[in-house]
């Protein structure tokens, strides 16, 4: 979903902005939460929910798409962005804001029933929140862009031109 692709966009930036503090025994213990908290089969349900939203978005814009668009466009997602990518690039962010006592913490909760749960319901949780955002954005925009003054407000009057200036005889 267009929230995911945010998403991994956003913690690549953040990767590349952040500064390299966190050592090898930090990395190692976010590398094992990541993989616990993300396996492939949940990278995989996010790739399906991205792309069939990046396929309704092609179509909504009125592209005629090929019949093996959808696995197509997986593939070339996971050219761009590999599970083994998305781990360490994850891991990355979470070593250096994370010491290894915490990782181990935050493992711990993912090791019982509730943390549990909260990992199986994650991609479905992510992609309702996705289909929430995608519906009020739109709605919402236009008068939030209007009221900062980057889009026209068509409802208010136009504003009257200067006088043409006249040459004197």
């Amino acid at each position: 979903m267009r929230t995911m692709l945010v998403r991994m966009v956003m913690a690549t930036a953040l990767l590349v902005a952040m500064p390299a503090w966190a050592g090898e025994k930090e990395k190692t213990a976010a590398l094992e939460l990541v993989k616990m908290v993300v396996p492939h089969e949940t990278y995989d349900q996010m790739m399906e929910q991205m792309t069939a939203a990046m396929s309704d978005q092609f179509r909504k814009a009125g592209e005629k798409l090929p019949a093996d668009f959808d696995k197509k466009i997986t593939a070339a997602v996971n050219d761009v962005m590999s599970y083994d990518d998305v781990l360490s690039w994850t891991a990355d962010i979470y070593a250096a804001r994370f010491t290894v006592e915490e990782l181990k913490d935050i493992e711990n909760f993912y090791r019982t029933p509730v943390g549990k749960k909260v990992m199986k319901l994650l991609p479905e949780l992510s992609a309702e929140i996705g289909k929430k955002i995608a519906t009020i954005l739109p709605e919402r925009m236009p008068a939030a862009l209007k009221k900062h003054g980057l889009m026209p407000d068509e409802d208010a009057p136009a504003e009257a031109a200067p006088p043409a200036k006249t040459k004197k005889k």
